[in-house]
């Protein structure tokens, strides 16, 4: 059952975030990179986890995009 807030009279059950779908051929390869996990690549992507070490990885995974979408083009 579903609790209502009865300021905005919406069911709170439900998240709200939207969820990003990465490649996940590209995620594999930045763990095996990093050695990371997944949930930290991830977050890292998303903007969650703050750092130098992330806006490497963010830059790394957006460039790697790239790479793969014009090789299967």
């Amino acid at each position: 059952m579903a609790v209502i807030n009865k300021e905005t009279n919406k069911a709170m059950s439900k998240c709200n975030k939207k969820r990003n779908a990465y490649n996940p051929v590209v995620i594999a390869h930045l763990v095996k990179k990093y050695g990371f996990s997944k949930v930290y690549i991830r977050q890292s992507i998303d903007g969650t986890k703050k750092g130098i070490t992330c806006d490497t990885i963010r830059k790394d995974y957006h460039a790697q995009l790239k790479a793969v979408t014009a090789a299967l083009k």
